[in-house]
């Protein structure tokens, strides 16, 4: 039996953000407190970014990145000058993670997940291999979702790796 048998991008996406958000979120959570807000003791090993950044990059790339792409694809797709304008947000934000609590954060991102998951009923078959020009250049939905995907494994690798590893570092 083949693992993808029979089965659209739209359900294996939907399964897989869901999945993925939550895996996120869990990793997120399991950083101790006193470790959230700090550089790990190894960057060159765990990164220089500490906990809370990650999360905040994600909710920003999500909430000013990737949703926007998603939407070139539905019929109220964003304006070309407003896609810029969160373009230009997510620049101007990654900055600014110590405007908000870690929790508010998490909370944000998965508000933000929810919608991306909401948005992949909207899409019909052909919408799936369409190109659209994106801030990654001409894409098709395909990848742009597929990088979200990526995306979010990337940073709960990082976040388990700050979990399980920084005290080997101490």
């Amino acid at each position: 039996m083949a693992i993808m048998n029979e089965i659209t991008p739209q359900q294996w996406f939907t399964e897989q953000l869901y999945t993925g958000g939550k895996a996120f979120v869990w990793s997120a959570k399991q950083i101790p407190e006193d470790r959230r807000d700090t550089q790990p003791p190894a960057p060159e090993e765990l990164g220089e970014w500490s906990a809370k950044r990650h999360i905040h990059h994600m909710w920003n790339y999500e909430h000013n990145v990737a949703i926007p792409a998603m939407r070139l694809w539905l019929p109220e797709a964003l304006a070309p000058e407003k896609y810029k304008e969160h373009l230009t947000a997510y620049v101007s934000e990654e900055a600014n993670e110590n405007n908000y609590s870690y929790e508010t954060i998490l909370d944000l991102f998965t508000k933000g997940r929810d919608k991306q998951i909401n948005m992949l009923a909207q899409f019909n078959g052909t919408d799936w291999e369409t190109t659209q020009t994106t801030v990654w250049g001409d894409k098709t939905l395909h990848w742009v979702v597929s990088k979200t995907f990526q995306h979010t494994m990337e940073h709960s690798n990082t976040l388990m790796r700050l979990v399980l590893f920084w005290d080997k570092n101490i």
